[in-house]
């Protein structure tokens, strides 16, 4: 049995534990980031600032929805310096290629798909239903929301969110920092530091 400390209190901490006790796991601690509560779904909080006094037998996940608050926290902790471990983590009824890559700090949700070949960044999120096909690869820091869809050979960079319901199809390129609106077919590369939505996506 694994023992996990959770960074965030919010709706997606609470899919997170889900995710840990569906495999068997533990939940020990819940980070608060803005709030000063001792307990979140009847198990004991800590303060941001004691992050690193935390035993190194435990494992931590970050439970932090919102995909800026979380990227900014990331840069705050400056991983690179850490002895924390993350380690990734993958629902049972999520299937992942022998060949393909998940980095560590990744989750990858209920009913996901990565497939043959495929390569996942640090600390991304594949929620629920999302699908990765063969030969992807994709940055650190990315969020892929329920539903999304990449077809084959979709290149994404860093610290993108691919909305609700996304399409990306096959040997598109999606540039760093960028973000696609829910529901939004992609079939043309997206420079960096974009907005796109609508079927065709358009930038906006």
């Amino acid at each position: 049995m694994q023992k996990y400390v959770v960074i965030g209190t919010g709706g997606h901490a609470n899919s997170i534990l889900d995710l840990i006790q569906s495999s068997g796991d533990t939940v020990e601690y819940f980070v608060v980031i803005n709030s000063e509560s001792v307990q979140y779904k009847g198990i004991p909080t800590v303060d941001f600032s004691e992050v690193n006094n935390f035993s190194s037998e435990l494992k931590f996940v970050f439970g932090i929805g919102d995909y800026k608050i979380r990227n900014r926290v990331i840069m705050e902790m400056n991983l690179s310096n850490q002895i924390l471990r993350f380690p990734s983590l993958i629902h049972p009824t999520a299937y992942v290629s022998k060949s393909a890559t998940i980095a560590n700090g990744t989750v990858v949700f209920a009913n996901s798909y990565v497939g043959p070949n495929s390569r996942i960044g640090k600390f991304c999120i594949l929620n629920t239903g999302a699908s990765v096909e063969h030969d992807c690869s994709i940055g650190n820091q990315n969020f892929l929301a329920p539903g999304t869809i990449l077809a084959g050979r979709v290149i994404i960079g860093d610290n993108c969110f691919l909305g609700m319901g996304s399409l990306i199809s096959d040997g598109i390129s999606i540039g760093s920092d960028s973000v696609i609106a829910a529901n939004s077919f992609v079939n043309e590369n997206i420079p960096s530091n974009s907005f796109a939505a609508g079927t065709p996506t358009k930038l906006r």
